[in-house]
């Protein structure tokens, strides 16, 4: 049988909403898991994190674009939409 990998989001950390650059961060935590039934070595777990940051590095004319949160879960983007008001 085949190896299955599953994401679990273990846990989500919003930073930075005081600083005055209004860069806020959404740090999102993954559970990882591989298994194999067949194969007493496993499962296998990992741990994964990413952070999306409000605004991107400046570009080179001194505009600071929003991240793109379009591909992310809906809870995610709610969450977003929630806390990246000005």
């Amino acid at each position: 049988m085949a190896i299955t990998k599953t994401e679990e989001l273990t846990q989500i950390t919003i930073t930075g909403l005081t600083e005055s650059s209004g860069n806020s961060c959404i740090r999102l935590d993954y559970r990882i898991k591989l298994d194999d039934p067949e194969d007493d070595q496993l499962p296998i777990y990992s741990t994964k994190m990413k952070e999306i940051w409000r605004y991107l590095p400046h570009d080179g004319e001194g505009l600071r674009p929003e991240a793109d949160i379009s591909g992310e879960d809906q809870l995610i983007q709610d969450i977003a939409a929630l806390i990246w008001t000005d």
